[in-house]
């Protein structure tokens, strides 16, 4: 019986791709050549046998040779790409193109991956060609009503889509170019794409290129050329020809190329772009979601006393109209939402009218009725929002205790304040602070931090609106923080422009809650002290309200209006017992 090994032993490459695999084994057509390759498994060759060698070897016992036990081990991990073979692909870079089916062949056995979001073909092919695999090649078939531009350069960027069969490694910086003209253009458009209150940058945007100037354009037509942000919000659209374009950046919902739904995020250059062979194409976007009109997404009447309004957005500037039938009427915004707390004169059945509108884009009517008030009073009372087990107290600060009902008043008598160890009844100051719709109790004291306290509130120590008060006792343990633990913050700003408005908020970076929100306009400096603040690092937020309506306005388009610029700037750490001297450059470049 003929050895085995005293064959030729071959590579991988070397299989031609007319071959056939089964199993461990490789067929070679009858018509091409009279032999078989078996693999090796432990050394990782591949052996070629003459068809001889089986008039006196059984199949059987050949194939079980192949298969040898054993997992593969040894060797290399294979991190070699695709690679195209130039010679039996389809030509690229080929001008004055006709519709043909483009077959792009390789080395190895292949397979795609993420085609619908790999694969990018600009100027948009309408139909999307199909993109298929037979035996190692990567198909591309146009359907037969697709129209090819005229005199434009089409760019097929494949990404990562075409990957080697065992590794997943991706073909490198592969694409197909072919004009449908005389020449391959060669100029290029690139830049960054950023979000406009964030300022991080945005994945997957596309960037459009328009030889249409009419305004509508990004809303009728598919663009010229495209391309889409990258993880890092870069962009490059290459092979452009020398024009004048109308220039978008669009996040869309679905992948038509239309700036066609109200929450896709957009960004447009101001002029015309002209490319050409001297011009800087360099791009920087910040998309922005336009400002929808304010809009009700809920109301909630389910208790007396409160309606819970939710918007769509920040209701601001809204205007109210009722009947003067309120005993008290107080007004709650959190976020997106409107609490409305009232109590009505009347005790009996009758309903009041409340009417809140904003501009001519909003109205809206609701009914307060008197009907549910005695139930409402019978099986409520007053109570802390949040039931802590203790209070960390800021010794610089007043204590504040936040309730579930507007406070009408309080009986100081009632409400005290002890050392725990002598229980000695320390002097405090009691208020109602007003811009929490009264639900805040204020407590004042200096306190001392290596002292504990406690709180006691006694039954019916508390009234509110609705002639309610709190019916057990509160006691609550108060710790004093270390003053060392806290710092103050002089912030000045510098540099404003006096013919302008400024809102400015600082918070502790990484919160939403801020420490501080101003409004600023005819100086051109301005100073604010931040005293017994936690240390940390803080974010400085400034917002140039160019329409001076006291908040942040989103762009709109067909306004051509873009959003109001945003600038930030995080500010030196805050240490333990210290003094933050911080001056602030407001820069407003175009």
């Amino acid at each position: 019986m003929p050895s085995i090994h005293n064959y030729t032993m071959l590579t991988k490459k070397d299989i031609p791709s007319q071959f056939h695999y089964l199993g461990s084994v490789v067929f070679f057509p009858h018509d091409r050549r009279n032999m078989l390759v078996c693999v090796d498994s432990y050394q990782h060759t591949l052996i070629k046998i003459p068809k001889s060698f089986f008039i006196l070897v059984p199949l059987s016992f050949f194939l079980s040779n192949c298969a040898n036990p054993g997992t593969l081990s040894g060797g290399p991990k294979d991190e070699r790409p695709p690679q195209l073979d130039t010679v039996l692909s389809t030509p690229n870079l080929q001008t004055n193109f006709e519709k043909q089916t483009i077959e792009l062949a390789f080395d190895e056995w292949i397979k795609l991956n993420k085609v619908f979001e790999q694969v990018v073909i600009s100027p948009p092919v309408v139909p999307a060609p199909e993109i298929t695999i037979k035996k190692r090649s990567v198909l591309i078939e146009f359907e037969e009503e697709v129209e090819f531009r005229e005199n434009a350069t089409y760019v097929i960027n494949f990404g990562e889509a075409v990957q080697d069969l065992t590794e997943s490694n991706p073909a490198e910086d592969l694409r197909f170019i072919f004009s449908t003209g005389d020449y391959i253009d060669s100029l290029e458009v690139s830049g960054t794409v950023k979000d406009a209150l964030t300022d991080e940058a945005v994945e997957n945007v596309l960037v459009m290129l328009y030889d249409n100037l009419a305004d509508t354009v990004v809303r009728t037509e598919v663009p010229f050329y495209f391309a889409r942000t990258d993880e890092t919000g870069n962009f490059t659209i290459s092979n452009v020809r020398a024009d004048t374009f109308k220039v978008f950046a669009l996040e869309e919902n679905i992948s038509n190329y239309l700036f066609d739904f109200a929450n896709e995020r957009i960004d447009f250059l101001d002029t015309f772009l002209v490319v050409n062979d001297s011009s800087v194409n360099r791009l920087d976007f910040k998309i922005f979601l336009e400002e929808p009109e304010l809009e009700i997404k809920d109301i909630n009447q389910d208790q007396y006393g409160l309606a819970r309004i939710e918007f769509n957005q920040k209701p601001l500037d809204l205007m109210f109209k009722y009947e003067a039938n309120f005993e008290d009427l107080y007004f709650d915004y959190e976020k997106d939402s409107l609490r409305i707390w009232y109590d009505l004169i009347s005790r009996d059945s009758s309903q009041t009218e409340f009417i809140l509108s904003k501009d001519s884009t909003l109205t809206d009517t609701l009914i307060f009725s008197a009907a549910s008030r005695a139930e409402f009073v019978a099986s409520d009372s007053i109570r802390l929002q949040k039931i802590p087990k203790s209070i960390s107290q800021n010794p610089l600060r007043p204590l504040e205790l936040l309730f579930n009902h507007p406070l009408l008043g309080f009986d100081s008598s009632l409400i005290q304040i002890y050392t725990d160890t002598t229980r000695t009844v320390v002097p405090i100051q009691l208020s109602i602070d007003s811009t929490s719709a009264h639900r805040k109790l204020m407590i004042q004291h200096d306190w001392i931090d290596s002292l504990t306290y406690e709180l006691e509130i006694l039954p019916n120590a508390l009234t509110d609106i609705y002639d309610l008060s709190n019916p057990d006792t509160i006691m609550l343990p108060i710790s004093i923080l270390n003053p060392k633990e806290f710092g103050n913050i002089n912030l000045a700003l510098d540099s404003l422009d006096s013919l302008k408005q400024y809102l400015v908020t600082i918070k502790p970076e990484g919160s939403t809650i801020p420490i501080g929100e101003f409004t600023i306009s005819e100086v051109t400096t301005w100073e604010q002290e931040f005293q017994a603040i936690k240390i940390g690092v803080y974010e400085l937020e400034i917002t140039i309200d160019a329409n001076k309506n006291g908040k942040w306005d989103s762009g709109n388009y067909d306004l051509k209006t873009k959003p109001e610029k945003i600038i930030k700037q995080t500010l030196q750490e805050l240490l333990a017992g210290f003094d933050l001297d911080s001056t602030v450059e407001v820069v407003d470049d175009p």
